[in-house]
């Protein structure tokens, strides 16, 4: 007998803070940009006065702040118009690069801070990759940082055919004129962090490295681990280098902590998202480690600290929203700057509004409850149980694979908590949590009654049992995932609440019911009819293949959308709305930009199950699609071919950049098929593919496939009775159907009836 696993859902049973509250941040002065802000940084003169150096949109600005409630304006040096700088700062020179075009790498002379002297440094670099030797002039990179107690200069995410991992740069010797050492690591390194000659790499997709650089004409990789949302954009370290913490710069992403004390067994400990923001699409963009807190600049959230003492619980300790519109997206708060020796955080933002801050942090240690669930009759360890603190500023953690738990607040005192899991009566306890202070609590819960059900699938026309039939079972908080067996039986218990069942096997038209209780009863029988159908809710084997190389893989998931800087919707936010389920196939679908997340360099192609459709009279296919095609050089394509017999590639369908509507398509219909012959093994075969070019944004949605007689369709797609205007569809339909209608001059009730094929009136 085959089974399938829980998928758990779940949610909090308590009201959260709904809008963004500052705690242990205060506001000591706002100086607003004309243009979007991106990196900062600080910087200490002979005298002790501090300085914000500041990059946005179009240069480098630095600010003196002998008054922290009033910044001065020093200057502004102009570069290259680019969305990215990034600043780091050795001894009394400051670096700044630009990720776009070719200013090279700035250099600022800040002996005298009133009066900095500055130049574009734009060397030759000769460097040997793959056995070839060639030179390349320093124009562009994406990051840098700088080892202070080495001097080192590490230089990432550099311009073709530079390598894009780390560009190494000696500063003992002229820090006005670095002198180039090597290079590390042949993927993209998009930030980096070095010390005691070890280099810790945010590579994107690429994961999180580590890199000997002792001997640095000969750098040894020692590790790499991919993070929890495998974006990774940057890693800091702990004083005692024992953890390092990293962001996934992507919507819904943790900060993690990795205990790295031993390389050869890097373990996740622990992860951090905010509270309140985190079903909203929040993206985490940098963190920093100060004195056992991680200081972070988090887009639309602003600035978050958390009290990273105890590294496996990492608890939110204080806050300010730097961002006034919605959350989401890559607004607000760029960099922060946590080292300055006033304790004063620089924060910078993008937009809403785009400004320097200088904030006044309360450092205040965290109190911790912690603990261990377990069942109450067995004593067996209850996993991914909720718990969840209530209080001005609730916060909540799941317990792992043994039943463990840990979460705290940023304040003491007495609270309520709530221990939840789906298949267990909930509690709620009153606990005394103090700062700096573990307080244990361990809790049982009682399980909550189940029902033992036999799940049977059966052929409608020979009653005859359908093996691998998948069958989810859900409701808000919980899902089943059942596999039928050879005899198209599932046997399970399942908890004595209302849920709804969805059904699906290659072969055979789908199944449903819906908010149905199963108290009372020992089997569910569905008779499935024969035929093609997906709807994606189930994983019914279509098959992807793609160029090695390309982003914007087909993924069986719920859309995320996505939209580009210039407004455009590249991505549906849902699903087809008419169809089962909330799953489609998307060609990627990371929580990144439309520009990461979109198809390039290559094709993506999606492939159904073969089907028999000999013993159809005229097949009809339908579907829904989405596709995207725009940008400067729009000119990619959707091609839907039918496969025969692994043989002939036959074109039914094509898109354009003419058809870049960006919404779904109506139901297509493509009727009936000009080959009628081999029709014994088919396949659908929908295709896309980056063609070359730059600047373009490919995004392709899948949804909502069948194959239906062309005798049983009815065209109701333009009914007018007295004034009324009716569209049904799908038609025919099983579970579940959608009727637009539009009634002109509307003075009345209106009733709509539905009978069946002999005319019985069912709703």
């Amino acid at each position: 007998m085959k089974k399938g696993f829980y998928i758990l859902s779940l949610f909090l049973c308590c009201a959260l803070v709904q809008a963004q509250e500052n705690f242990m941040l205060e506001e000591i002065s706002l100086t607003e940009f004309n243009e979007d802000g991106s990196d900062i940084w600080g910087y200490v003169d002979a005298n002790g006065i501090e300085y914000a150096i500041v990059a946005d949109i179009n240069g480098t600005h630095i600010y003196s702040l002998e008054d922290h409630a009033n910044p001065v304006f020093i200057t502004e040096i102009t570069g290259i118009t680019s969305t990215w700088r990034d600043i780091k700062v050795f001894e009394n020179y400051a670096y700044v690069i630009a990720d776009r075009e070719d200013d090279g790498l700035l250099i600022i002379d800040m002996t005298d801070p009133q009066n900095p002297v500055h130049k574009f440094w734009k060397p030759g670099i000769t460097f040997t990759m793959d056995g070839q030797t060639e030179t390349a002039i320093l124009e562009r990179c994406h990051n840098a940082y700088i080892d202070e107690d080495n001097g080192f200069l590490y230089l990432v995410g550099c311009q073709n055919p530079l390598p894009r991992g780390l560009l190494i740069f000696d500063l003992n010797n002229d820090p006005w004129n670095p002198e180039y050492v090597n290079w590390a690591y042949a993927g993209y390194t998009h930030d980096v962090y070095v010390r005691n000659d070890t280099a810790y790499t945010a590579d994107l997709s690429g994961g999180f490295g580590i890199i000997d650089l002792t001997d640095k004409l000969n750098p040894v990789e020692l590790a790499r681990i991919n993070t929890t949302s495998n974006f990774t954009h940057n890693v800091w370290l702990s004083d005692d280098g024992n953890y390092a913490f990293t962001t996934d710069e992507t919507a819904f992403a943790f900060i993690d902590a990795y205990d790295i004390s031993d390389l050869s067994n890097i373990e996740l400990i622990d992860t951090y998202r905010p509270e309140e923001t985190k079903e909203e699409g929040v993206i985490p963009h940098n963190v920093f480690y100060y004195k056992g807190y991680l200081v972070m600049s988090y887009y639309t959230d602003g600035v978050k600290f958390v009290d990273a003492h105890k590294p496996d619980n990492m608890v939110e300790a204080g806050a300010y929203d730097t961002y006034l519109g919605e959350s989401g997206g890559f607004g607000g708060c760029w960099g922060v700057y946590p080292y300055l020796p006033s304790e004063h955080i620089l924060a910078s933002n993008r937009t809403g509004p785009p400004g320097l801050y200088v904030l006044a942090p309360t450092y205040q240690r965290a109190s911790y409850l912690e603990g261990t669930i377990t069942d109450a009759e067995n004593g067996d360890p209850i996993i991914a149980a909720t718990v969840t603190i209530t209080g001005a500023r609730p916060n909540s953690s799941n317990s792992d694979g043994i039943g463990e738990y840990k979460t705290g607040l940023g304040a003491s005192g007495t609270y309520m908590a709530h221990y939840s899991h789906p298949f267990y009566f909930a509690q709620d306890h009153e606990v005394t949590i103090n700062e700096g202070l573990v307080t244990i609590k361990d809790v049982q819960l009682q399980r909550k009654p189940e029902t033992e059900l036999t799940f049977i699938c059966v052929d409608e026309a020979t009653g005859v049992g359908i093996e691998d039939v998948q069958i989810l079972i859900n409701n808000d908080t919980i899902s089943y995932s059942l596999q039928t067996n050879a005899e198209g039986m599932v046997t399970e218990k399942i908890l004595d609440e209302n849920f709804d069942v969805l059904v699906a096997g290659w072969g055979h038209r789908h199944g449903s019911i819906f908010n149905t209780s199963f108290i009372g009863k020992d089997t569910i029988i569905f008779e499935l009819e024969e035929g093609y159908q997906d709807h994606f809710f189930a994983d019914l084997g279509w098959r992807t293949q793609n160029t090695a190389t390309v982003n914007g893989h087909w993924e069986r998931a719920d859309p995320f959308e996505l939209f580009r800087g210039n407004g455009d919707r590249t991505t549906p936010d849902d699903d087809i709305d008419y169809d089962l389920g909330n799953l489609a196939y998307v060609t990627g679908n990371q929580f990144a930009s439309a520009t990461q997340s979109d198809v390039d360099n290559g094709f993506v192609e999606l492939s159904s199950p073969p089907m028999d459709l000999s013993t159809y009279t005229n097949p009809v296919m339908r579907y829904n699609v989405w596709f995207y095609n725009n940008g400067n050089n729009s000119n990619d394509t959707l091609n839907i071919y039918l496969n025969i017999a692994d043989t002939n590639m036959i074109l039914i369908d094509q898109y354009t950049v003419l058809d870049n509507t960006a919404e779904w398509s109506e139901l297509v219909l493509k009727f009936p098929l000009d080959y009628t012959t081999d029709l014994d093994n088919v396949q659908l075969v929908v295709f896309t593919e980056d063609k070359p070019g730059e600047g373009d944004v490919l995004e392709v949605c899948f949804d909502n496939f069948d194959v239906i007689e062309e005798a049983d369709l009815l065209d109701v797609s333009d009914i007018v009775l007295s004034g009324i205007e009716l569209e049904v569809f799908p038609n025919p339909f099983q579970g579940s159907i959608a009727v637009n209608y539009q009634i002109d001059d509307f003075k009345q009730s209106a009733r709509l009836k539905i009978f069946d094929a002999v005319g019985t009136l069912v709703e």
